[in-house]
């Protein structure tokens, strides 16, 4: 039987700060967390999938890192919850283990790799849809508007011979 609308509630412990700072990209996009987290986590848990299963002294370090002091109420479908549930178990990482490394990862990113923050790239993406796009390499994004008085003519021209094409072949305007 699906639970996929149904909501089930669960509660993780963050470091105040993480907790903040997620919290303050949500207002700032306007965004429920809950509905930000029901859209994002699938794609997430596909990666947390792959990983294999943890060896007993990963699980126990696991239970060492902890969360932190900050209670975050987050509603879930229940099917997503069951899922991260099902596979954090299977893979023997605490399911606030994997929601904290992944909020730290939005709001922070990946120094080793490079990453920076997704949601700095959302909220730049936001200000400027056009980010990264370069009008010298691709030509203004509008170009297609803007008609020559010569090409306008042919192009009307053209339009105007296809339609007298119509009519004489008895199809009715």
């Amino acid at each position: 039987m699906s639970n996929a609308n149904e909501t089930t509630r669960i509660t993780i412990k963050l470091d105040k700060e993480l907790k903040g700072q997620f919290l303050a990209w949500m207002k700032k996009f306007k965004m429920s967390k809950d509905h930000f987290l029901r859209c994002q986590l699938p794609r997430e848990l596909a990666y947390l999938r792959e990983l294999p299963a943890n060896q007993p002294i990963g699980r126990k370090i696991n239970q060492l890192l902890g969360g932190g002091t900050e209670r975050l109420n987050i509603s879930l479908t229940t099917d997503l919850a069951d899922e991260m549930d099902r596979l954090c178990k299977e893979k023997g990482i605490h399911r606030e283990i994997f929601l904290h490394y992944y909020l730290d990862y939005l709001v922070n990113g990946d120094d080793e790799f490079g990453v920076e923050s997704p949601l700095k790239e959302l909220e730049e993406l936001l200000e400027n849809p056009r980010l990264g796009y370069s009008a010298e390499k691709y030509g203004n994004p509008y170009r297609h508007l803007y008609w020559e008085q010569e090409s306008a003519e042919e192009f009307i021209d053209e339009f105007l011979s296809d339609i007298k094409g119509f009519r004489s072949k008895g199809v009715k305007s």
